[in-house]
This record gives C-alpha cells, sequence and structure tokens, in this order.
C-alpha cells in the first residue's frame, strides 16, 4: 500500500511539474471521488476529475512548490524589511 501511495505522489509532482496529463491520469484511481469547494456536487468519474485538476494546474501555472530553501530565503527577506 505504502509502495502505491509513493508512486502516486511521485506521478502528481511529474503533472504538477510537467504538466504531464499521462502521469494524472496514471495517480488516479479509475473510480475517484473528486470534491472541491468550488463545485457543490462531488464529481465520480476520472474524465470530471481529470479536467478540473488539469484546468486548476493551466490557471495555476506560475505556481511553484516552495522548497526549504527558498522559504529560509522569504522569511529571511521579510524579517529584513521589517527591520
Amino acid at each position: 500500500m505504502m509502495r502505491e501511495q509513493s508512486n502516486g505522489l511521485v506521478k502528481w509532482h511529474k503533472f504538477v511539474n510537467e504538466k504531464d496529463t499521462q502521469s494524472l491520469s496514471e495517480a488516479l484511481a479509475d473510480d475517484v471521488l473528486f470534491r472541491s469547494p468550488v463545485i457543490w456536487k462531488p464529481k465520480d468519474d476520472k474524465a470530471s476529475a481529470m479536467l478540473y485538476l488539469s484546468s486548476a494546474a493551466r490557471v495555476l501555472g506560475g505556481f511553484l512548490p516552495i522548497t526549504a530553501s527558498s522559504l529560509a530565503i522569504m522569511l529571511s527577506s521579510s524579517n529584513s524589511a521589517r527591520a
């Protein structure tokens, strides 16, 4: 079970970083239930989940994951600005 989760997470990161929809398809279960605060009714099919997630990735295209080193730089910059 743990191996499946870590493999799914690797595929999720590949989708987010490379916009690889094949990786997204492989990361999602065939019987996925997609819930979102944006839509009031859950979507119970893989095609809908892929549509919503890939659309969000396009809209948020400039979003990059925060690494520990970039967080440290941001925190030190904000602390310097306060001084």
